[in-house]
């Protein structure tokens, strides 16, 4: 599998799997009594292009944030400040936020919140210090949750991904095995157990885990997304075809539909 091909297909299932599109923004240091700046000029001015609807949105998350009558309301749209932000890769303004929640309480919801968010920018992270950086605060985070919520499957296999990452990967390899015996249907695992699979080239491994995602899950479109490369690895192009073609009429997003059709032109041009 081409690194070209790899990161096509990356960027595609990590835009439906944050439910955002993707590729510095850094938040006005003069902050208000909720230690966010609310100058929708810090949002406007910036070295990447917005979307109007995403601007309108951001405006209108500030406001909310620094008019918010309890720390409740204020955490829900820092979280989705946090998610937008991501949506454009701003990985600093997504820390922020939440790092933003972290400091509202010392509550299980707070660590996993912005657990999620640091797991989010762990993903999208370019290079190896982010990566270091990103995967660690997570992994703090779910530490956290952990310790109140020890049976919790999906943030057990977020944790055991920040380990595949560090200087003991097996570790977390085993923690993902471990999660899908006690919990065989798990998505979170059975999915990242699937692109470990691919990433070490065993696409048949990744075949098993996928197609039971889809059998589990009908409307995972990552899962049959990934089915469908892992087909196309293998060789039998015709049923990568039909899940490419099955890809495209469940998502209207231009990255995954050009994802897709990328490979259907490979497959119809053999």
């Amino acid at each position: 599998m081409s690194l070209h091909r790899i990161a096509v297909s990356v960027i595609a299932v990590v835009l439906i799997i944050v439910l955002y599109s993707l590729p510095k923004v850094v938040i006005d240091n003069d902050s208000t009594e909720t230690g966010i700046t609310g100058k929708n000029e810090s949002m406007t001015s910036h070295d990447f292009k917005i979307s109007t609807s995403d601007s309108v949105k951001m405006a209108g998350f500030y406001n909310k944030i620094s008019s918010a009558g309890n720390n409740k309301k204020s955490i829900i749209f820092a979280d989705s400040l946090a998610n937008l932000y991501l949506a454009y890769n701003k990985l600093d303004s997504a820390e922020k936020f939440a790092r933003f929640i972290l400091n509202q309480g010392d509550q299980t919801e707070n660590y996993l919140l912005a657990g999620n968010i640091f797991f989010k920018a762990f993903g999208f992270s370019k290079v190896q210090s982010e990566v270091t950086k990103f995967s660690g605060l997570a992994a703090d985070c779910f530490n956290k949750v952990l310790e109140t919520d020890s049976k919790n499957p999906d943030v057990k296999a977020k944790l055991a991904m920040t380990m595949v990452s560090s200087a003991n990967p097996m570790q977390g390899i085993s923690m993902l095995r471990e999660v899908l015996e006690e919990y065989p249907e798990n998505e979170t695992a059975l999915y990242n157990l699937g692109v470990l699979s691919m990433q070490s080239g065993q696409y048949d491994k990744a075949v098993d885990r996928f197609k039971k995602l889809t059998e589990i899950n009908a409307e995972n479109v990552q899962a049959f997304f990934y089915l469908a490369v892992s087909y196309f690895e293998l060789d039998q192009k015709d049923i990568a075809a039909e899940l490419f073609e099955k890809v495209k009429q469940m998502d209207n997003d231009a990255a995954i539909n050009q994802a897709a059709d990328g490979y259907l032109k490979e497959i119809n041009e053999l």
